[in-house]
């Protein structure tokens, strides 16, 4: 890449890159675009860990500043997932310079050897070799994480949502029990449409969105990837694909 390396930090623990740093990389316009695409595959990046966010500090009083602003940071294979959803012209490169990146952090740091001599052709032919070598494993990564990366995709619908059926089966749930399960504390059928009760849209967990059919309004429930998320936990093991019905 062009002089602009990946920097991976430790967060809680853990080597993460921050996400406005990644979208730099990869050339977004407006760098916080970056969050509207984590906040829009979330349920997927929960696959690979946990999807860390940390509040900045707040701007001293007197400032011109605003809110402290919200930061994700995401591990390695969350943001291999992210450049492979950017659709930017980097987005190979940068996923493979996150790979190798996050290679030499976990290595760790090590004296630094002598410099090679560079004028000695096999020296040079050895170093090309290395870095192809470097350069394969991190392109068969991306690859081995695109299936991964695809894996949600066909359950969301243009606007990023779950239909309920799509819902329980991105959470492993069997759909009718997971749609069941929803109308006992969540859902209720309202003129014939089942819909979310008004606190859990005020949430952000459902969306309604209207089509009209034949002159009349057909509303339809969604859950947000945000919803998908709080739902992962809550799920009753016997609603679950494997699980004692």
């Amino acid at each position: 890449m062009e002089n602009l390396p990946i920097k991976v930090e430790e967060f809680n623990g853990e080597h993460r890159v921050r996400d406005l740093q990644l979208a730099e990389a990869l050339g977004f316009a407006q760098r916080r675009d970056i969050r509207k695409l984590i906040d829009r595959h979330k349920a997927a990046l929960s696959e690979f860990g946990e999807v860390s966010r940390h509040r900045g500090t707040k701007p001293p009083k007197g400032s011109s500043g605003g809110r402290p602003q919200e930061y994700y940071y995401l591990n390695e294979e969350q943001a291999v997932y992210i450049c492979t959803k950017s659709d930017t012209p980097k987005a190979t490169e940068v996923s493979i310079e996150v790979v190798k990146t996050f290679v030499a952090v976990t290595r760790g740091h090590s004296p630094a050897p002598a410099l090679p001599d560079y004028s000695d052709p096999q020296v040079v032919l050895g170093v090309i070799s290395h870095l192809k070598e470097e350069a394969d494993t991190a392109k068969a990564k991306v690859i081995e994480l695109a299936p991964k990366a695809e894996g949600f995709d066909h359950l969301m619908n243009a606007d990023g949502l779950y239909g309920l059926q799509n819902a329980a089966r991105a959470l492993g749930a069997r759909p009718n029990l997971f749609t069941r399960w929803l109308k006992q504390v969540y859902l209720f059928y309202q003129g014939g449409a089942l819909v979310p009760r008004v606190q859990y849209t005020q949430r952000g967990l459902f969306e309604v969105k209207t089509t009209i059919v034949e002159d009349k309004a057909r509303p339809r429930t969604f859950v947000t990837p945000k919803g998908l998320d709080f739902f992962r936990d809550k799920v009753p093991a016997n609603l679950l694909i494997g699980g004692a019905a």
